[in-house]
């Protein structure tokens, strides 16, 4: 190990001098490691289990074998891997037979993300990812479990700070800043209660159910059903009403527990949001990331007044998975709330309330284009099942309905350097962005958007590795071209 540190001394920081020695991981992520490759193993040991041999010592290897893979993993890990600061770098040494060598540099490291877990609690430990401008899709680095003080002591130390009486005064009154905005309550609540888990959930169990047709009777619960039959219609609703009611709660519960006191801070040229109750992650966000502001209404928030924001990233790795780089800024707020709040968090940002509207021309096709797949839909209903298939013509004016309301939330507005498209699929989405972080500008026509003067209009934004899109239908020629004559200005 040199006994050069380059332009960062140990001892001027004043941070331990363990930091600028390699280091394992606390064994704790033995266990850690090994929870995560049997969770990866669950499905693929039910089918083994369902379709494999009968015999006693295959059922027990099938059984047996992921769990002596998966402990043997964790061990590997505990022992092979390795980090220190070395150089103004943050190296880590891993591998068992492909050893791997990282060395990150200190002034490529933009993010560094910690999570607390129900885990680590007992421990006092943390798990913290560093994230650099090429890690867009994951962390760059990811330390599974270190201490609560060497996750502290690595952070000042790729921030640069020093830690002595003063600095950790100025850093404690630094985090002891009021939040700008915490969900909590009543309003966390209504955040689970509209998010529409219900739904996710209902697939996920038809997916796993899907999966399991060798361990469960089903002829079984159909024959106990038909001795039923003279109340199967109204148990087969009474069914269906409890298991989207028993759905629904558990989806609440889980959201409630995910973002529990989530909290938005602002420190200098960062945001810092933290949520979680079992799991408590912390994440940080560059404001030179932020590409723009997504706003999301499905119908029931819309109808409630509320509104969910989300800040569109280029890059980093998402709070949550499934979430891509698109985090939550503010998961729930009134309507009449946003910009007194944005004003705080993202001032250079303007809420675009109010948009200007389509034109008149563009009201037919709206109304019209649903039809093109409920036809043929409700056709074939009624064809084969005549005489009942006949209410399925009620799904025409339904449908002509839903394309009047996707009409009247579609629209644009511009204000400076500040560009607003908005539009509906099923929840009504905006956003919101500057001039120059649009990637690019592209418009459309159809020939039958030829003949009214309308094109369609695409905006792209960077969002990781791939783009977020907004877009406007039947939007006049005219303003189109001026919009692009706008964004010919960047």
């Amino acid at each position: 190990m040199p006994s050069s540190y380059g332009l960062i001394s140990p001892t001027w920081l004043g941070l331990p001098k363990k930091m600028f020695e390699p280091k394992r991981l606390h064994p704790l992520v033995i266990f850690i490691t090994f929870a995560k490759e049997l969770k990866g193993a669950i499905l693929p040991v039910i089918a083994l289990f369902a379709v494999g041999s009968r015999d006693n010592w295959i059922i027990l290897l099938i059984l047996v074998a992921p769990i002596i893979l998966a402990f043997i993993s964790g061990l590997m890990k505990w022992l092979t891997f390795r980090y220190w600061v070395e150089e103004n770098q943050v190296r880590i040494h891993s591998g068992i037979f492909v050893k791997k060598q990282r060395y990150i540099p200190f002034e490529r490291i933009h993010n560094i993300n910690v999570t607390e877990g129900i885990l680590h609690r007992p421990f006092h430990l943390v798990k913290l990812e560093i994230e650099t401008a090429g890690s867009s899709t994951g962390a760059e680095a990811s330390l599974d479990a270190i201490s609560k003080a060497d996750a502290e002591s690595l952070k000042q130390l790729i921030a640069g700070h020093a830690i002595n009486d003063q600095a950790e005064a100025s850093i404690m009154k630094e985090h002891a800043q009021s939040p700008l905005y915490e969900l909590h309550g009543k309003r966390l609540f209504t955040f689970a209660a509209t998010a529409g888990g219900a739904i996710v959930m209902l697939g996920t169990l038809g997916a796993l159910f899907s999966q399991m047709d060798e361990l469960i009777s089903w002829d079984l619960l159909f024959t106990s059903f038909e001795r039923l039959s003279d109340y199967q219609p109204i148990i087969s609703v009474l069914v269906a009403i409890m298991v989207l009611i028993a759905l629904w709660l558990i989806a609440i519960l889980l959201t409630i527990i995910r973002y529990y006191h989530f909290t938005v801070t602002k420190e200098d040229d960062k945001i810092h949001i933290t949520r979680g109750l079992l799991e408590r992650k912390e994440r940080t966000i560059p404001l030179a990331r932020i590409q723009g502001i997504l706003v999301v209404e499905n119908p029931l928030r819309q109808f409630l007044g509320f509104v969910s924001l989300k800040v569109v990233s280029a890059g980093g790795n998402a709070l949550e998975s499934g979430e891509g780089t698109e985090a939550f800024l503010l998961p729930l707020v009134k309507r009449d709330e946003v910009a007194a709040i944005l004003s705080k968090i993202l001032p250079e940002y303007p809420w675009l309330e109010s948009v200007q509207p389509l034109p008149q021309q563009a009201k037919e096709r709206y109304l019209r284009r649903p039809l093109f797949f409920l036809v043929p839909l409700v056709c074939l209903i009624t064809y084969f099942w005549y005489p009942w298939g006949r209410y399925s013509l009620l799904l025409l004016p339904l449908g002509m309905g839903w394309g009047y309301f996707k009409y009247r939330a579609a629209g644009y507005d511009r204000e400076g350097n500040i560009i607003c498209f908005r539009w509906r699929f099923v929840s009504r989405k905006q956003l919101i962005a500057k001039r120059n972080h649009i990637q690019a500008y592209r418009m459309r026509q159809n020939p039958l958007q030829r003949r009214r003067d309308l094109v369609s209009v695409q905006i792209s934004l960077k969002s990781g590795e791939l783009a977020l899109h907004g877009k406007v239908i039947d939007l006049d020629q005219p303003t189109a071209r001026e919009l692009y004559a706008w964004y010919s200005r960047n």
